[in-house]
């Protein structure tokens, strides 16, 4: 940057310099940044409200740095816990999968819903990075890579239930990116 810029700029860019950054930190940041604009702009870009954002980026940290020291996590009950959205806030963490309409649906009641997957499993984990992953690379492969991996498991004889994936999640309004039915509310 410095040989570019030829002291154009007393510091680089912010893009440049959060790129060098690992991912510890870089929650600090997000965290003690709440009256900067990139803040803002991070929520705005990323669809999801401040609070959250932040208790996923330190449960991901956590989880980056179990997968780092090899620690076994897919049917492990975390204890830094990415925060699920509030039924307000994001209905598809509450849908449920009807066997008569082949489909997930929104619960009859609001006040009964109760989310689809556990925020101590691995399965809250994959959609928080899933739900990341369509704002941040809606390019990317990685959920059918995940799946992928998901399925070789199971028929290897791996119990995917322990993993608190619910039946039929690749269809998941939150692992598709589909809207849901909001009639039933």
């Amino acid at each position: 940057f410095y040989e570019r810029a030829a002291g154009a700029h007393q510091y680089p860019p912010l893009g440049i310099a959060i790129s060098c950054i690992e991912l510890g930190p870089l929650v600090y940041f997000f965290d003690y940044s709440d009256k900067l604009a990139v803040r803002k702009h991070i929520v705005r870009a990323w669809g999801i409200e401040s609070a959250y954002i932040s208790s996923w980026m330190h449960a991901l940290n956590y989880l980056r740095n179990d997968c780092a020291h090899h620690v076994r996590v897919w049917n492990k009950q975390f204890f830094k816990l990415p925060q699920i959205p509030k039924y307000s806030t994001d209905r598809r963490w509450y849908c449920e999968y009807s066997e008569t309409e082949q489909a997930w649906v929104l619960p009859a009641s609001r006040h009964r819903a109760q989310p689809c997957v556990s925020s101590h499993s691995p399965a809250c984990f994959m959609f928080v990075c899933r739900h990341l992953m369509q704002r941040i690379a809606p390019t990317s492969s990685w959920h059918h890579r995940m799946e992928d991996l998901l399925h070789a498991y199971s028929a290897n004889g791996g119990d995917l239930g322990m993993t608190g994936l619910p039946r039929h999640w690749e269809t998941h309004p939150l692992w598709t990116g589909t809207a849901v039915d909001d009639t039933r509310k």
